[in-house]
């Protein structure tokens, strides 16, 4: 009788888990390539005149590789990691898009939070591709955490234009609402 009902439960909870490793796969695979490949193009513009912007380019970019490689393999990590590796995507971001793109960031340091790999890096790239690429003048990005009771708010805000009337969520989004519910269940993810 007991292995009649837990046998059921065992194999539920393998699923979840399943799922929860190809959602996170998902996430390491959504990011890489439209990042990476315009990067590494980049790259031989800058090293072949001997442009000044190559090797910090490179060594932000290398620093990014360390650090996201391995941490989709992890079910969570420090809210300090996860903004270290935000910190080099954006160098390497300003690197690409120049004055276009200025950020800040605002996350105390004693902030001691563990979110599911990627989490804040989707929600960059989201900003930065459809709030500050598209503007001719680009824009500003702002990254804020704190802690209010027994909750995170995390903001990731652009000055871009806002959401388009016929918005709709896309993979990356709705792939980052699932992890965050996975791991929080009474998370929520508000887009403004």
């Amino acid at each position: 009788y007991r292995v009649a009902q837990i046998e059921p439960r065992l194999r539920e909870r393998a699923e979840q888990d399943a799922a929860l490793t190809l959602s996170t796969r998902l996430a390491a695979a959504q990011i890489q390539p439209h990042f990476l490949f315009p990067t590494l193009a980049s790259l031989p513009h800058w090293v072949d005149p001997g442009d000044a912007r190559a090797a910090p380019l490179l060594r932000d970019f290398t620093a990014y590789l360390r650090a996201t490689l391995p941490m989709f393999e992890r079910e969570l990590q420090p809210l300090g990691d996860e903004i270290e590796m935000v910190r080099r995507y954006l160098a390497i971001m300003q690197a690409r898009l120049g004055a276009r793109l200025a950020f800040s960031i605002d996350v105390p340091a004693g902030l001691t939070v563990e979110l599911p790999p990627g989490i804040v890096l989707t929600l960059v790239e989201n900003a930065i591709a459809h709030g500050i690429e598209p503007q001719l003048r680009g824009g500003h990005l702002d990254i804020s955490a704190r802690q209010q009771d027994d909750r995170l708010v995390l903001t990731i805000a652009d000055d871009g234009p806002g959401l388009a009337p016929d918005w709709t969520e896309g993979v990356g989004l709705s792939n980052t609402r699932r992890r965050l519910a996975a791991a929080f269940p009474d998370a929520t993810l508000t887009l403004a």
